[in-house]
């Protein structure tokens, strides 16, 4: 993964430059989202709906050098209509709704059709902002 959305970005910043620990609370759990397009910092890409879509629970390593890494096989459902063309991966903190707080490309992208799904491996999800 690639990039803080504009919303972890400030809350970065609140937290721990301006010293506001109670602008922010984190989340109980967060959520591996699929996208067709690029969310952009400000979460304006496209998540899948419909075809027994919905986001899958991701937990993360503890951090090494900067780095984190899923540590939980990521299965989503069989596709019931066809989701498109999986281009990014965003981590959101709901199952629904929710902020985006961290995102990348799918590399090489991947089109899932109706009876197919996608699957990441345990480690394939890295988190960092190198």
């Amino acid at each position: 993964m690639s990039a803080f959305s504009d919303y972890m970005e400030n809350e970065i910043i609140n937290f721990f430059l301006r010293g506001n620990p109670n602008n922010t609370t984190p989340p109980g759990a967060v959520y591996l989202a699929l996208y067709t397009s690029n969310p952009n910092d400000d979460n304006s890409g496209v998540e899948v709906t419909g075809g027994s879509y919905v986001r899958q629970l991701i937990t993360f390593s503890d951090p090494s050098d900067g780095v984190s890494a899923n540590e939980n096989l990521l299965t989503f459902p069989v596709a019931t209509a066809a989701w498109g063309t999986i281009s990014h991966v965003g981590v959101m903190s709901a199952q629904s709704g929710g902020q985006l707080l961290y995102y990348g490309a799918v590399t090489p992208s991947n089109t899932v059709a109706a009876g197919g799904r996608m699957e990441f491996p345990i480690g394939s999800i890295q988190a960092s902002n190198q």
